[in-house]
């Protein structure tokens, strides 16, 4: 099936990428006004021990699109390398589409048990280390910090579905909807005095918010709700398959992904490992802005 790119979903695309990338400088204000120096240091360093153990993906998001697409555009099989050429009004595989999906279910759910597993065993030792008497109200942020990464882990593949199949505008709607929910909620939460327990919550929130939208928009749409579901059985060679297909590829990109994204990120948990967690307040502060600028570059 041709998958055509509308005037909307680059408006949506645009509006998205603007939004995720100003909401935290928008909310910057508020922050600064309520959450102690110490606790700011802290919520960076959640941050970045976060973005480290979600590399734990390896580089499937791309890999997971791009062999949705292909099954959707009327591929047969799924190649490690090459191409197959498909007709040009070939109707969307179904059977393989949904194959890939039910896979990537199963995939991260793995990798977000383990993300959690490690963001509570090793991520709580550290962040108890660093907490400066602060340790009771760190950890409990903490645990709904890491619950959050663990539920925005596992259902990541539904706003890939929505993109695979050139569904751009929804995507981005989810974005957008889970952003506006995040600044609500964490409006709300500092107002009420809840710091950067308040700040988790809001992220908790919006991933769902993220997650729900996509997977509704998904299923909304009359070339899939009748078609597809995740109830289906397949035989599990049929599955391991897919698996060994989406890894030969997507650990090429894994290993590009996460020495990018250590090198992004050791500096601020080193930071609050060394200099303390005022410290890290600054610094975590000046690299936001920083990130913010080089994206809107």
């Amino acid at each position: 099936m041709k998958i055509n790119t509308k005037k909307m979903d680059v408006i949506w695309s645009y509006l998205g990428y603007a939004l995720n990338l100003a909401i935290n400088v928008i909310l910057l204000p508020w922050i600064l006004q309520a959450v102690p120096r110490s606790e700011l240091g802290i919520w960076y360093t959640f941050a970045s021990i976060s973005a480290i153990v979600n590399t734990v993906d390896f580089g499937f998001s791309p890999t997971i699109i791009r062999n949705l697409t292909y099954a959707w555009s009327g591929a047969k099989v799924l190649k490690t390398t090459g191409v197959q050429y498909i007709e040009k009004d070939s109707s969307p595989n179904y059977e393989l589409f949904n194959k890939v999906l039910i896979a990537c279910k199963y995939l991260y759910l793995g990798i977000s048990i383990f993300a959690l597993f490690i963001l509570l065993t090793i991520g709580s030792v550290y962040v108890s280390s660093i907490s400066e008497g602060l340790v009771k109200k760190a950890l409990l942020a903490w645990m709904i910090y890491a619950f959050a990464c663990f539920l925005n882990l596992y259902y990541s593949y539904w706003p890939l579905a929505l993109k695979s199949i050139g569904k751009m505008a929804e995507a981005q709607k989810s974005t957008v909807a889970s952003k506006i929910i995040q600044f609500i909620a964490s409006l709300v939460g500092l107002k009420l005095g809840g710091d950067i327990i308040a700040l988790a919550v809001a992220y908790l929130l919006s991933g769902l918010a993220l997650r729900i939208c996509s997977k509704l928009y998904f299923f909304r749409l009359d070339e899939i709700k009748n078609y597809l579901s995740l109830d289906m059985h397949y035989e599990r060679k049929e599955i391991f398959q897919i698996f060994r297909t989406l890894w030969v590829n997507a650990k090429k990109a894994g290993i590009s992904t996460i020495s990018t994204t250590v090198m992004s990120q050791a500096g601020t948990i080193v930071c609050s490992g060394v200099l303390g967690v005022n410290s890290t307040a600054e610094y975590g502060l000046v690299l936001q802005l920083i990130t913010v600028l080089v994206g809107v570059g």
